[in-house]
């Protein structure tokens, strides 16, 4: 599969939130150029020629898939307008270079490392790092990205979980990515996991994931929600608020009587909506967590 580089220019003020529209338009993990994080460095030596060429600028670089490549340039213009309206945000000039997979790979390679949350460390499965015997680690092939961890919406979602008795539970993985929440309450103690997302490379992505962790508890589908069935005691739906509205009657089919379901990947401007949604459909919210722009939360379903 081909990929194209996207990368902005921007200022160090703005540069989380560009980093996030483009990580939420691409699905990637994204990377942020820095003079200030390079000067801050203790480097043992500096060539001057590498000082002479620093931008001012910050640079946020990120990944699309090529097919889709001019639908994302397309709504990040949009964005970044919007973020040029609320912002000191710099000339937001965008530059697209096409990379092949290795290429990718590689950048993934260079720039995951292993990220703790909470009792959790989610790493490369090709990696040499130094765990705490007290962590679980989930291995990710990051080759393969789709959800490594570094984005809150992934990370709000994981702790959240670990707020709940995940032992012995059967639970679901709704648009499960690289299956990296099914398999990290996997690691933690579920008894099963149903994964479904309707991206083929998704699934693939994650039959991958789960052998690498030596697990085989699980059951991965390609389709959307309406095509399957099965009741889980918890559900995890790490999406978008869009995404939630649209298809809360099929994540709620999937729900045990008394399961919670997390949500994620809501936007801060879009909280309100889901938690009035939650309401309708007889969701008590038992807790929210807010980090950045984005918002998650735990919800469980009404009995009767």
């Amino acid at each position: 599969m081909k990929y194209t580089e996207i990368a902005v220019s921007t200022t160090e003020a703005a540069s989380e939130v560009v980093a996030d529209v483009l990580t939420e338009l691409t699905g990637e993990g994204v990377a942020v150029y820095d003079k200030n994080d390079f000067l801050s460095a203790d480097w043992d030596y500096c060539d001057d020629g590498i000082l002479k060429n620093l931008r001012d600028e910050v640079i946020v670089k990120g990944f699309a898939k090529s097919d889709v490549a001019s639908i994302v340039l397309k709504e990040l213009q949009t964005k970044l307008e919007v973020v040029k309206q609320n912002l000191q945000a710099g000339k937001l000039a965008i530059a697209l270079k096409d990379v092949d997979d290795n290429e990718w790979i590689e950048y993934r390679k260079k720039f995951f490392r292993p990220i703790t949350v909470d009792n959790l460390v989610i790493c490369p499965y090709d990696g040499n790092f130094d765990i705490q015997d007290e962590k679980t680690v989930v291995k990710l092939d990051v080759g393969i990205a789709f959800g490594t961890g570094e984005h809150e919406t992934t990370q709000m979602c994981l702790e959240l979980g670990q707020t709940l008795d995940v032992c012995g539970k059967e639970i679901a993985d709704l648009g499960c990515g690289s299956g990296i929440l099914g398999i990290s309450f996997l690691r933690l103690g579920a008894k099963n996991c149903f994964f479904v997302d309707y991206d083929e490379q998704a699934c693939a992505a994650t039959e991958r994931n789960l052998a690498l962790n030596g697990i085989t508890a699980a059951t991965v589908k390609c389709g959307t929600l309406d095509k399957f069935d099965g009741k889980y005691e918890i559900i995890f739906a790490n999406l978008t608020a869009e995404i939630i509205e649209k298809f809360i009657d099929d994540i709620l089919h999937f729900a045990k009587p008394s399961a919670y379901v997390v949500f994620s990947g809501i936007l801060l401007e879009r909280e309100a909506d889901i938690l009035a949604l939650c309401n309708e459909k007889h969701l008590t919210v038992k807790k929210i967590i807010r980090r950045g722009e984005w918002t998650a939360m735990m919800a469980q379903v009404q009995n009767g």
